[in-house]
């Protein structure tokens, strides 16, 4: 028979305290797993922040990344209903007969247990296990009190494990995330990472309809009907591409519309525009001013359309040349730019399309590679920055 200890939580985001208390629980009881249980609705709260389902279930498969005796299960998050407990227990009862679970809560759920949806059910199935912060000030005695009070009600085993009193909340996480602050000290490095590469609980523009309408009012006006056509593609595919790898749609929208916004001028319009925008210009810019169109795409969505947000000013100025290092953001309007659906022309086409959607960072290889050997049968001037990704982006697979 195999003891089971289970964590749930929405984990809105995940953070040391709760790692803290898996870890624990599985000291002082002698789990052979513990299970950590993201939930998908619970009864008891709404849940605030632009962040998906996936993500926070990503966001947990992350924090454990290395524990051998921690499992997520998503057998919650998914649902379309309300979750609560009483049913996932009854349902792990049904599954796993062999096993012996405990279900730990937190000592804010212990005064409130018995008004919860089928406390008896929950109890029939699990042992109730209570993280207690430590606390000079704690009363302990009222709960140990109150925690025989409800054994005797539920004729069930309620056990208190003390857990350290971390200074953070989930709530507390999202506000200074929102506010730019580092909380590595308080989120598993692997979960941070995650929430950084997607740009998480960030404070973002709303979907503004009325700015996308202007937006395209405007390139309607500017250009041809072919490049219009091609600036619809590839929003198309960088939100399709921002849905596969859980980013912001709305800003892969906006950089998707504004990348080619400078493409109606002319190479001398485009020097000409940089030199009275103080726009600087490379010597490789110089050579070939249809680069320019980036930086001026950059510049348009920060003055013109009052977008601030840095993540679509430098998606936009890096999408032709790449850079070393690109985050998500630029990852996908690079890739949305070559394989969006108008194109016809460029080799291994059907390939890249399908490896955009299977790993992102070989897509980029492959889109430098035929983008350099373009350039070198054309004899067209290149860009260093486009080499100096390649190598980037080779040397990182290589390594992988």
């Amino acid at each position: 028979m195999a003891k089971i200890g289970i964590l749930g939580g929405t984990f809105h985001p995940i953070h040391n305290g709760h790692l803290y208390i898996a870890k624990q629980a599985l000291a002082a009881f002698g789990f052979d797993e513990l299970w950590i249980m993201p939930a998908g609705l619970p009864p008891h709260k709404m849940l605030e922040g632009a962040i998906s389902r996936v993500q926070r279930l990503k966001l947990c498969e992350a924090a454990i990344e290395g524990e051998s005796a921690m499992r997520i299960i998503p057998d919650e998050i998914f649902k379309t209903t309300t979750s609560y407990t009483y049913e996932t227990l009854t349902e792990f009862h049904k599954k796993y007969p062999k096993h012996q679970f405990s279900f730990i809560i937190g000592e804010d759920s212990l005064d409130s247990f018995d008004s919860w949806v089928h406390p008896e059910i929950i109890c029939q199935y699990a042992d109730i296990v209570v993280a207690v912060r430590n606390d000079a000030n704690r009363d302990y005695h009222s709960l140990e009190a109150r925690a025989k009070e409800l054994s005797e009600k539920f004729d069930a085993t309620f056990s208190i494990i003390p857990s350290e009193n971390v200074p953070i909340s989930s709530t507390m996480l999202r506000k200074m995330l929102s506010e730019g602050e580092d909380v590595s000290a308080y989120i598993p490095p692997k979960a941070y990472a995650y929430i950084k590469e997607h740009r998480l609980y960030q404070k973002t523009m709303e979907d503004d309809v009325k700015l996308r309408k202007e937006i395209c009012e405007d390139l309607k006006k500017n250009l041809k009907t072919s490049r219009f056509e091609h600036t619809m593609g590839v929003t198309y595919t960088a939100c399709a591409l921002a849905m596969r790898y859980q980013y912001s749609m709305n800003k892969a929208r906006l950089a998707g519309l504004l990348h080619d916004w400078a493409k109606y001028l002319s190479d001398d319009e485009q020097l000409a525009y940089c030199k009275k925008h103080g726009i600087a210009v490379t010597k490789a810019e110089e050579q070939a001013p249809y680069l320019l169109h980036a930086k001026i795409g950059a510049y348009i969505a920060k003055e013109k359309y009052e977008i601030d947000d840095e993540d679509i000013y430098h998606a936009i100025l890096v999408h032709t040349t790449g850079a070393p290092k690109m985050n998500l953001l630029d990852k996908i309007l690079f890739t949305a730019d070559y394989i969006e659906p108008n194109r016809k022309d460029a080799p291994r086409l059907e390939d890249i399309r399908m490896m955009a959607f299977e790993n992102l960072d070989t897509a980029v290889l492959m889109i430098l590679e035929d983008s350099i050997q373009y350039i070198k049968d054309t004899k067209r001037p290149m860009d260093p920055t486009t080499m100096e990704t390649y190598e980037y982006y080779k040397e990182q697979l290589n390594k992988e």
